[in-house]
Formats: structure tokens, sequence, C-alpha cells
């Protein structure tokens, strides 16, 4: 499973869709007056076909492959979900409106990225109920295959804590992204992998850690997705004496030339400053994880024999699977296809 971004310019043709079983479409957005679901950048969307273009391509290349379109991300923010789930007619118009778009653009379901819904876990299941209900309602009148509804979730304690209803997500969703990235970045002035598997000085913050929190909240582990990174988060070293895991720094490491943002780098910029670029690369065992060092430019990141140890982490598990943010950062469909031979 992977997320597919609407702002990168992927052609849906190149989604390596033989080595995936669901791709989700970031994002559709929410109306603030009228609380429908309407396309991110209608543009692009609808004028310019891509909502067409990328269901036909990926299952014309794959026919068992589903697509789900997903709403929100981090940055449509919290209130207009709040706003939107807090009366019963709000959260019609929302849930309606979504099965709608998925239907006439022919997504296979709907994904949630509501983040967070800190403080607001009641509203958060009411929308979920009846979110549920209305799929249920809408197949049986309609007489197509229900569909698909996740939520993509965070892996921090607290926010599990103060967010969700663990047992009502449970119970209403088909499955659960658990995005367990970003468990370090350059917020902290010292270098850490952000999808540790591992982390024995902090259990918690670590994949382990994170979804033992879900499973142990009432998540069914075969209802339970990894979340792992195509990107690295990087920092630029105090010292080029002290270069490991833990190490101090002075703030974001520089932007690359795709991701163009501080302190990230997407895997297919990471793998040519590894291979050619100067770069000196070192697997963290505890972590399960890679970091390299070129002077004071320090990236945490996976490749593809990390990835192949976290899918079979999961695996053993019994989790349901595995995502991916985001197709756009590959480079050249290296860690789908490791996750996929895994």
């Amino acid at each position: 499973m992977a997320y597919f971004v609407n702002w990168a310019g992927m052609d849906p043709s190149a989604v390596p869709a033989a080595s995936l079983t669901h791709v989700f479409y970031a994002f559709a957005s929410v109306d603030a007056t009228t609380y429908e679901v309407v396309p991110s950048d209608r543009a692009v969307d609808v004028d310019q076909g891509l909502y067409l273009s990328f269901n036909s391509a990926l299952k014309t290349a794959n026919p068992s492959l589903k697509t789900l379109l997903s709403i929100g991300g981090y940055s449509a923010g919290t209130n207009v979900f709040v706003n939107a789930a807090s009366s019963e007619s709000s959260r019609s118009a929302f849930i309606q409106s979504a099965i709608s778009l998925a239907r006439t653009y022919n997504f296979d379901g709907l994904d949630l990225d509501w983040e967070y819904p800190t403080g607001q876990a009641s509203l958060f299941s009411a929308l979920l109920t009846d979110f549920r209900a209305a799929i249920e309602s809408e197949a049986g009148s309609s007489g197509k295959p229900k569909l698909l509804l996740s939520a993509a979730v965070s892996c921090y304690e607290p926010t599990i804590n103060d967010a969700y209803e663990v047992p009502t997500l449970d119970k209403t969703l088909d499955f659960v992204n658990v995005m367990t990235y970003d468990i370090h970045g350059s917020w902290e002035l010292k270098t850490g992998m952000q999808t540790a598997l591992e982390d024995p000085s902090n259990p918690q913050l670590s994949l382990k850690g994170a979804m033992a929190a879900w499973i142990t909240r009432g998540l069914s582990p075969s209802k339970a997705m990894l979340g792992l990174a195509m990107y690295g988060r990087t920092w630029t070293l105090a010292s080029t004496s002290d270069t490991g895991v833990g190490a101090a720094a002075t703030g974001a490491g520089q932007a690359g030339p795709i991701s163009q943002e501080p302190g990230i780098l997407f895997y297919e910029e990471i793998e040519p400053l590894v291979t050619t670029g100067g770069y000196t690369a070192t697997l963290d065992t505890p972590s399960s994880s890679m970091y390299a060092v070129n002077g004071d430019q320090w990236v945490g990141y996976d490749d593809p024999s990390t990835i192949t140890t976290k899918v079979n982490y999961a695996k053993a598990e019994g989790f349901g699977g595995w995502f991916f943010w985001a197709l756009s950062q590959d480079a050249n469909d290296a860690l789908v296809n490791a996750a996929a031979a895994a």
C-alpha cells in the first residue's frame, strides 16, 4: 500500500501497480462552509483529469488493485474536521459528498486523515459510526461493492490516548494506517531515526512501541498497517567528529533539489548521495535504519534492506500489511519493490 500525492506531478502510469494492493490518492479537502468533501485542486484533479487517469492507469496495470481517496492531511488542520463531525447534519454532508465523489471518479474507498482528533475522540467515533452505516446503506441500494473505509492515525501514545476510541476504530474501519514515521526530526537538536524499529532508550518512540500501543488498546492486528517512509530526516551536525545517532545538531540539514525543504530528503535524493555523492552510509542496528554523513550533513533513512527488515516484522506480528508515504519520493521503485519481495 502507498500514498500518491496530487501535487508532485507523478504520472499515474509510473506507479508500480504490480507491487501494490492499495493506493491512496492524497488529498481531498473539506469545504469549511458546507462540510462537503471536495477536490483539493480542481484544476488538476478534475479539469486535467487526474482522478480518472489515476484510477484507469492503476486498474489497467493491476486489475485487483484498490484505490482510495484520502481526505484531509496535515495541512488541512483539525478545525474543519471538528466542525464537520459536530452534528448529525454536518456529518451527513461530509459523508454523502465523500461517497458521491468516490463513486463519480471510480475510487474503491475513502481514507480519513484527520491530524489529529486530540480531545475529540467522541466526535471522531461519531463520524466513523455514521460513515460505516452510510457505506453499508449505499452498497445495499446501489448494488455495488462496499466502499472501503480507512483512517491514517498517530503513532504517538499520548495522542492515541486523547484522540481515539480504539474499539470504535476497530469496529468501523477496514484497516488503520499507523503513521509510524516522523518519530524524530530537526525540531530536536540531536540526530535520530524517524522510523526506528526499536529504541532501547525509549521503547515507545519506535515502530514496535507504537504498534503495541494500538494493539493493546483494542486494534486487531489484521487491521493494523505499519507506516514506512520514502524520505529521510536530516540535520546539520554541531561537530563533524560526533556523527552517530543522537549526535548534537544545530538544526535542519540542507534542502534537497527536489524536496526543497530543510530537514527532509526524499529517497530519490538520498540514494545518489550515498552511491556517488560522497556520503558514507552506516546501518544502525538497534533501529534497523540507515544513516549517512557527509561533513556536517546527516540523514537518517530506510533503504531496501531496512525496509525488508520492517516488512518482515509486520508479517511476523500478523499485521494487515504496511504502507508508504509517498510514491513520488522513491528511487526507481526500489523501496516499493523491496517491500513486495520481502
